[in-house]
C-alpha cells in the first residue's frame, strides 16, 4: 500500500512539474523597480487606451514635443495636470517619426496591468501633444518611475511605461539631440 501512494505522489509531481514546464511562459511574472518600490506585472494583460484618446493620437499629422523641468518653481505653463516648466519644444511632421511614436504608444502591449499602484509623484520629463481638429491629448512621460499619462482636457490616465522606455529615449533623442539627460538616459539603456 505505501508503495502504491508512493508511486501516485510521483506520478503527480511529474504531471505538475510537466504542465508549470510548458504553461511557465504564460503565467510568468516580470519584477519592476519604481522609486524603490516592486511592480509583479502578468505579461499576459495589458492596458489599452481608451478609443477617445486615439482618434487624436491616430489622425494627428505633427506632434509637438516638449522637454520639461518638473522641478521648476515658475507657474505650471503646460496642459500637463502635474505641470512642469516647458524647456524646449519642437513640432514634429515627420511622417515615419509618428508613425513611430503611434506604433509604440497604440502596441496592444505596451503598457501592462499591474495590481500594484506607483506611489510616486508624477514629475514628467517629456511631452508629447497631439492635435487632430479640435481636440488634444498630451502624453508625458517621467523617466524617475517610468509613468506614462495621457491627458484629454482635465481627464488624465497613467500607465506603467516601463515597456516603451527604451524607444521613448530613443524618438526623443530624435528630436532633441543634444539635450544632455536624454543622452545620458540613452546610454544607460544599451
Amino acid at each position: 500500500m505505501a508503495n502504491k501512494i508512493k508511486s501516485i505522489c510521483v506520478f503527480s509531481s511529474l504531471l505538475l512539474f510537466l504542465s508549470c514546464g510548458m504553461n511557465s511562459h504564460k503565467n510568468e511574472e516580470i519584477t519592476t523597480t519604481c522609486g524603490g518600490d516592486s511592480v509583479h506585472v502578468n505579461p499576459d494583460k495589458f492596458k489599452t487606451i481608451p478609443q477617445e484618446y486615439l482618434n487624436v493620437i491616430e489622425k494627428s499629422n505633427a506632434i509637438e514635443w516638449m522637454l520639461l523641468d518638473a522641478y521648476s518653481d515658475k507657474p505650471d505653463t503646460t496642459l500637463l495636470i502635474g505641470g512642469g516648466e516647458v524647456l524646449l519644444s519642437k513640432t514634429d511632421s515627420i511622417k515615419e517619426r509618428i508613425g513611430a511614436v503611434v506604433s509604440t504608444l497604440t502596441y496592444k502591449e505596451s503598457f501592462p496591468l499591474s495590481d500594484h499602484v506607483k506611489e510616486s509623484v508624477f514629475m514628467p520629463d517629456l511631452a508629447m501633444r497631439f492635435i487632430y481638429s479640435n481636440d488634444t491629448v498630451v502624453v508625458a512621460y517621467s523617466f524617475y518611475c517610468d509613468l506614462c499619462r495621457f491627458q484629454k482636457g482635465y481627464k488624465y490616465i497613467d500607465y506603467d511605461g516601463e515597456n516603451i522606455r527604451k524607444e521613448i529615449v530613443r524618438l526623443s533623442l530624435q528630436i532633441f539631440p543634444n539635450d544632455k539627460y536624454l543622452r545620458g538616459l540613452n546610454r544607460r539603456e544599451k
